[in-house]
């Protein structure tokens, strides 16, 4: 519905935009026809930066998830080589208290790890699907350019 609304403006918009460029003098059938072909390319504009806006959306969020994954990763791999040095340390270990700290130490990195890993798997099986608001945006475009063309049928009749 709040589409429709926000198409509806804009079709009336442009019909007072006609409106107003009539008030200053005699209006012409080809002064309406010009000024709806203005508008047609105007649609036809904004369904092309549509187009390119939802490229750069969808190009933004790959580079936005790539470089989440790589931050991830990067931690998952140091978390890692921390575990292995703290599994060295406790192995040469021979003051119990010393490798119960190491060893609580472990468990905690090796928990961050997991919760690292299950991120990564998180960014990589998470996807967006634009097409619904692109759809929506193309809807109206296509009511903007009905509308245009029933104005341009109408003054073909008179």
């Amino acid at each position: 519905m709040k589409r429709y609304l926000n198409s509806l403006r804009i079709i009336s918009f442009l019909v007072t935009l006609l409106l107003v460029q009539s008030c200053d003098s005699p209006t012409t059938k080809a002064d309406v026809e010009k000024d709806i072909g203005k508008a047609n390319k105007a649609v036809e504009a904004a369904a092309e930066a549509t187009e390119d806006a939802m490229i750069s959306k969808k190009e933004y969020y790959k580079d936005h998830m790539e470089e989440a994954i790589d931050l991830l990763t990067k931690r998952s791999i140091q978390v890692e080589k921390r575990i292995s040095e703290l599994v060295a340390t406790s192995k040469k270990s021979t003051n119990k208290e010393a490798a119960a700290s190491i060893q609580a130490a472990i468990i905690a990195f090796q928990k961050e790890k997991s919760s690292l890993d299950r991120k990564i798997e998180a960014v990589k099986n998470q996807e967006q699907d634009w097409s619904a608001s692109y759809d929506d945006i193309l809807t109206s475009i296509t009511t903007i350019e009905r509308e245009l063309d029933k104005l341009s049928e109408s003054i073909e009749n008179n």
